[in-house]
């Protein structure tokens, strides 16, 4: 199977899993991870209609990210008009690397501690973004040691990020998280915030 019967049919799949739902297949993102990927099948990716690209090593995207400019320009020329790429950072970002990030991404999924949030704010005011950076705060919520992420403390992240940010989704397992006194009362109070609505979902 090639790379466009295989999108195609990863895109079917989507759309009945969101049907099922009572939802549209174009309420999902797709982030296709480049991280093994060649310039052809990224080029090919774009050429299919694809837009979000994700990457886990900031020089291995600083790389393809060459390679989408490239295509971006041949499309402009040919009169196809402005298209724009978004790229995920998925993997775990050290301070010295902030900056890098927030000057080429849309959306960092692996925020794990709050001195992390602060200078990623503080990175993307500097920057003078034209939107703001978003983020997903990232909870290791079976407290399994092989797996990143914050474990029950991770309260003080999600109270300050729905302070700063416009955009805030908790997504947790009731089955396999013990939902404190104190994590309720922080979901109610990002559910009170008129800049959050249904912020908070179970996840099954």
């Amino acid at each position: 199977m090639d790379l466009p019967e295989r999108y195609r049919t990863l895109h079917d799949r989507i759309e009945a899993a969101a049907a099922k739902d009572g939802r549209a297949g174009s309420d999902v993102r797709l982030v296709a991870v480049t991280k093994f990927a060649t310039d052809d099948q990224i080029r090919e990716l774009l050429d299919l209609g694809h837009r979000d690209l994700g990457e886990n090593r900031l020089q291995v995207m600083e790389a393809h990210a060459e390679t989408v400019a490239d295509w971006q320009e041949r499309h402009a020329l040919i009169g196809a008009g402005e298209e724009t790429v978004r790229w995920h950072f998925i993997g775990g970002l050290q301070r010295n690397k902030i900056k890098s990030v927030c000057r080429s991404c849309r959306l960092i999924h692996s925020v794990d501690n709050l001195r992390l949030a602060e200078e990623i704010d503080k990175a993307s005011a500097n920057l003078g973004r034209s939107e703001p950076m978003e983020v997903l705060i990232q909870v290791n919520v079976a407290g399994e040691k092989q797996k990143g992420g914050r474990g029950y403390d991770f309260l003080e992240v999600i109270k300050w990020w729905a302070q700063h940010s416009d955009r805030v989704l908790i997504l947790f397992d009731p089955n396999k998280l013990d939902i404190s006194d104190e994590f309720r009362s922080v979901i109610e109070e990002v559910r009170a915030n008129p800049r959050h609505p249904c912020p908070v979902f179970p996840h099954h």
